[in-house]
């Protein structure tokens, strides 16, 4: 397999400059429009510099709210340690010996396996169905949270996270078993919108996540035995969006509940990533 990165800690520079710029096309639309009406309204320089402080607000504010705009849609529930005890250990365990900060530990009560992970690497959020925590044995969940930690470090969830609310847009709230919006006004540009999510993210991200895990945990089985049991269970989560898809560990997205062509084909446009039994084969490799 040719990849340009060994794992996808390589590529924590380039996310860290994609997330500067991702907020760039609304600080300057923002800036403009306050600019223009304000120049109007008053002066031209008191519209720029109307125009330039809006835009600078924009750039600083868009980025720290995705998170929180991403918490409601989740809507997770907190993982308190008595009762997700493995949970809390294992994590704990990995950020220490990782030199990671501790992220945020939540659950979904889904009966398949599968995690999903967002935000910055000091105020990460991971959440793990309840399936997940379940099915898996103590070894392969290990490898599985150690993939939650390198998304985090190298700020691929930072990066995913802004993106969903950036790029994705309406796409964020609605999914194939998750009505909202209107279907029309979610559809619309989401061909260029799943383009250029593919292109922000970057390629191969799903088989370099997994090679970071395995450099932390020094055991590709454990990861390998994790994503076999994840194939054979299935990986859907009723919850969640098409816009969120691409922060989970595998494709969450389930069938639509009734025959929505529309609906068919957001997630081919938005689920996927790589095959789960490809990414399982190549760590029975390593």
């Amino acid at each position: 397999m040719s990849i340009e990165a060994r794992t996808l800690l390589d590529r924590t520079d380039r996310n860290r400059e994609a997330t500067k710029f991702l907020v760039v096309p609304q600080a300057l639309a923002t800036a403009i429009v306050v600019g223009v009406i304000v120049g109007l309204v008053a002066t031209w320089w008191i519209g720029l510099v109307a125009g330039v402080l809006s835009g600078v607000i924009v750039a600083v504010i868009l980025p720290k709210s995705a998170s929180a705009g991403l918490a409601t849609v989740f809507g997770a529930r907190p993982a308190p340690e008595p009762e997700f005890p493995r949970y809390h250990n294992l994590m704990e365990g990995l950020s220490i010996s990782s030199g990671s900060v501790m992220p945020t530990l939540q659950v979904i009560d889904e009966a398949r396996p599968n995690l999903a992970v967002y935000g910055p690497p000091d105020e990460g959020v991971v959440i793990a169905t309840t399936g997940l925590l379940e099915q898996l044995d103590r070894v392969e969940l290990e490898g599985v949270l150690a993939e939650a930690l390198v998304r985090l470090r190298s700020h691929d969830a930072e990066l995913g996270a802004q993106a969903a609310m950036l790029v994705c847009g309406p796409l964020v709230r609605n999914g194939p078993r998750r009505p909202g919006r209107p279907m029309g006004y979610v559809a619309f540009l989401a061909g260029w919108r799943a383009g250029r999510l593919r292109r922000v993210l970057g390629d191969q991200r799903e088989f370099l996540s997994d090679l970071g895990a395995i450099d932390m945990t020094r055991y590709p089985p454990g990861l390998g035995s994790a994503l076999e049991k994840m194939e054979a269970l299935g990986t859907g989560v009723v919850s969640a969006t098409w816009g969120t898809a691409h922060l989970w560990l595998a494709d969450p997205l389930v069938e639509a509940a009734d025959t929505d062509t529309t609906a068919y084909q957001l997630s081919a446009l938005f689920g996927g990533g790589a095959p789960i039994d490809q990414r399982a084969s190549l760590m029975a490799e390593l």
